[in-house]
């Protein structure tokens, strides 16, 4: 096993399991590297597949959040392993969809906020926070919540006034560099569809309140990925004051094409990580088939 998510996954690992990857599995897998983080960090994609429809899959806009970066590192070993073997998972005969489908990955969209989190503020934050517990890290270094900075009512969201550790949405929307990145490259390849992932609640969001009218077919691919993980449903996101500045809203406003965020592990009531020894049971059990669900839709759009 090349990945390891039983431990607290870090910026570096993300760089050394890549090219490890890409190395062991050059037939399916390839990397580059798409931007840079405010501490000039590489943002990396991970290609994962050989067909023309693509499917964007992003982890870690939240530090604290860097399991799910963990997540989709051991998503593309598993699915880089089965399609060289010609295996299957379940039903699904991964060789044959990922010659039609390629999976785009960014596993840690914010890798200073990562680094923040798991090792305190001489990682890099810009601003001190006395008594706070860096654990608890959302932000990127300039203490922007990255996932309420995307252009989409922007300015209907609550926000904090000034930089923290989270809750923070900035001066104007797509002022970072990590966003600015995930724009570029959603401007730049075509994704049939997009999915952000994040922890804590087990849930899909799926449709909000500015787009869902135009997109009726996220609500039966949204009830099939619940059907293979579990994972609860949430209702039509309403309120812009709580939803805007997201990546998946973004992504269907800008597009209109279906974009999913899911909450990867059971709620606890804590802002800090879960323990990263307990991945097999909070995470992969559950969640190791989404991508290829939505490869699967892809491929029949």
């Amino acid at each position: 096993m090349i990945v390891n998510p039983y431990k607290p996954y870090s910026f570096a690992d993300v760089l050394s399991d890549s090219v490890r990857l890409s190395i062991v599995f050059p037939d399916v897998v390839s990397v580059k590297t798409v931007g840079f983080s405010v501490k000039k960090r590489g943002i990396l994609l991970l290609t994962l597949g050989k067909g023309e429809k693509k499917v964007l899959l992003c982890g870690a806009h939240h530090g604290r959040e860097y399991i799910s970066a963990a997540y989709l590192m051991r998503m593309a070993e598993e699915y880089a392993y089965l399609h060289h073997n010609k295996g299957s998972m379940g039903n699904t005969d991964v060789f044959s969809l990922l010659g039609t489908v390629s999976l785009h990955i960014v596993p840690m969209v914010n890798p200073d906020g990562v680094d923040i989190c798991q090792n305190g503020p001489e990682a890099g934050a810009q601003f001190c926070c006395p008594e706070f517990d860096y654990r608890a890290w959302k932000a990127n270094a300039n203490g922007v919540d990255l996932n309420r900075q995307y252009p989409c009512l922007w300015d209907k969201l609550r926000s904090f006034a000034s930089p923290a550790p989270e809750g923070y949405k900035g001066e104007a929307p797509a002022t970072e560099p990590e966003v600015l990145c995930m724009m570029k490259l959603c401007l730049e390849n075509e994704y049939s569809l997009a999915a952000s992932f994040h922890t804590k609640g087990e849930e899909i969001y799926y449709a909000d309140s500015l787009t869902h009218d135009k997109l009726p077919m996220a609500k039966r691919i949204a009830e099939k990925l619940s059907a293979v993980s579990g994972y609860t449903l949430k209702e039509i996101s309403s309120d812009p004051a709580v939803y805007g500045g997201g990546f998946e809203n973004w992504f269907r406003f800008a597009f209109g094409r279906c974009a999913f965020l899911f909450e990867l592990t059971p709620y606890d009531g804590s802002p800090l990580p879960h323990a990263d020894t307990r991945f097999e049971s909070i995470v992969w059990r559950k969640a190791k088939k989404l991508g290829l669900v939505l490869a699967e839709e892809a491929r029949n759009i």
